[in-house]
C-alpha cells in the first residue's frame, strides 16, 4: 500500500516498507550479481489478519492472502501482486471480489539516496465497474536514505482517475525504520490522502498512520504486527482502528 525489497515492490500500505526494510540488505546482496547477468526472478506470498490500503481495509475487515511475481533488471523492475478485497457502503451489501496490480518503475541511486519512480495500474475482478471504476493507473516518486540503524522514506503518488471514480488524487507519506537488530525493525509512517470526487466508499481527504516491528526469519520469511488508524474512524467500519498480522514468504 508501502515495499518489498528488490526486486519486489507492493507499495499500497504503509506495513509494506516495515517489511522491505527489514530484507532490505539480504535482498540487496541476492539481487547484485543477477543484475549483471540478466533479469532476476522472485515471487512472494502471505496471509494478514487485514488487507489495509493507506489505513482502510480493503478486504471488509476480513483475513487476506496475496501474492505476487517480479522481474528486476539493472535499475527497474516489473510485476503483478494479487489479493482478495471486498467493498460495501453502509446500508449495501459487502461485495467481494479479487484486487490486481501491475507495476513497473526505476530504483536508480542518487547521492545516497535511494530512488524509486514509477506506476501501477490497479483493477478489480468481481466487483461492480460502476462503484469501484474499471481500474486506475497511479504514479509515484520516492525517496529513502539511511543513516546508521534509521531509514527515512518521503513518496508521492498520484492518479489522475482514481478508485472508485475519484478523479484526480494525491497522497503524500513519510516512515521511518529503526533497525533494533538484524532481525527486528521498529517502524512508523503516517500520509495523507486527497480525492477529487469522494463517495459512499471513500472519503474527499484523510490522514492515515501505523507504527509497529517486524521480525525476520532468515531471508525469506518476515512477521509484521501493525496498528493503523485514521483521522476519521466513525467514516465507515473500514477507516477505524486496528491491529494487524502479516506473514509473508519470498522465494
Amino acid at each position: 500500500m508501502t515495499d518489498m525489497p528488490t526486486p519486489s515492490i507492493r507499495q499500497t500500505s504503509l506495513a509494506a516498507g516495515a517489511l522491505a526494510g527489514a530484507w532490505a540488505g539480504s535482498a540487496a546482496a541476492q539481487d547484485a550479481p543477477a543484475s549483471h547477468a540478466g533479469p532476476s526472478f522472485s515471487a512472494s506470498a502471505g496471509v494478514a489478519s487485514d488487507y489495509l490500503f493507506r489505513g482502510v481495509s480493503r478486504s471488509g475487515d476480513r483475513a487476506e492472502a496475496f501474492g505476487s511475481v517480479d522481474a528486476a533488471f539493472s535499475d527497474g523492475y516489473a510485476g503483478v501482486w494479487v489479493s482478495n478485497a471486498a467493498f460495501g457502503a453502509p446500508g449495501q451489501r459487502t461485495r467481494a471480489g479479487a484486487e490486481i496490480d501491475a507495476y513497473a518503475g526505476w530504483r536508480p541511486e542518487f547521492r545516497g539516496y535511494s530512488l524509486d519512480i514509477g506506476a501501477q495500474y490497479t483493477a478489480f475482478a468481481g466487483l461492480p465497474a460502476a462503484e469501484v471504476g474499471e481500474g486506475y493507473v497511479e504514479v509515484h516518486a520516492k525517496a529513502s536514505r539511511s543513516i546508521g540503524p534509521v531509514t527515512g522514506h518521503l513518496g508521492l503518488r498520484y492518479s489522475p482517475d482514481f478508485f472508485a471514480h475519484g478523479g484526480n488524487a494525491w497522497y503524500g507519506e513519510a516512515q521511518a525504520d529503526y533497525a533494533l537488530a538484524p532481525d527486528w525493525t521498529l517502524s512508523a509512517g503516517a500520509g495523507y490522502q486527497t480525492v477529487e470526487h469522494a463517495s459512499a466508499l471513500q472519503r474527499g481527504e484523510y490522514a492515515a498512520w501505523n507504527a509497529g516491528v517486524t521480525h525476520t526469519f532468515g531471508d525469506h520469511v518476515a512477521v509484521d504486527v501493525r496498528y493503523s488508524d485514521t483521522d476519521h474512524p466513525s467514516f465507515l467500519p473500514a477507516y477505524g482502528g486496528r491491529l494487524v498480522g502479516q506473514i509473508r514468504a519470498r522465494f
